[in-house]
């Protein structure tokens, strides 16, 4: 999968397969597009180090998921800038359907019992 902040597409690519997909606000729209690429052959080549950074990069997405209080969570949950929940839904449903209905209870799990799910559930604590 290719985790882009900076992607370069072939006019060939672009051709097949077009822009990048609607519906996603944040996070997952490279993956989508690398995807996309594979199922109709097109290469995907992802450089071996990092091309460019972000000097505003946000953290690890659960950093001080923790202390969050329950309505800090939910709204982290479905925030663009935190787990996105509704785009990367959209993006399990599109290329993970059988994983989708699991997906869909996990993320409100890890809402509920943020302390168990990024002890035992993400190899955080």
């Amino acid at each position: 999968l290719g985790n882009a902040n900076i992607m370069y597409v072939t006019k060939d690519a672009i051709k097949a397969v077009g822009i990048l997909s609607t519906g996603y606000k944040h996070g997952v729209a490279d993956y989508d597009y690398t995807l996309k690429c594979i199922k109709k052959n097109i290469p995907v080549l992802v450089m071996p180090e990092v091309c460019g950074e972000c000097e505003f990069d946000h953290k690890d997405m659960y950093h001080g998921f923790t202390e969050k209080t329950l309505k800090e969570r939910i709204s982290y949950l479905h925030h663009p800038l935190g787990i996105d929940f509704k785009s990367r839904a959209l993006f399990m449903r599109k290329f993970f359907p059988l994983r989708y209905p699991i997906f869909l209870a996990m993320g409100y799990f890890k809402v509920l019992f943020p302390n168990f799910y990024t002890k035992y559930l993400t190899n955080r604590s």
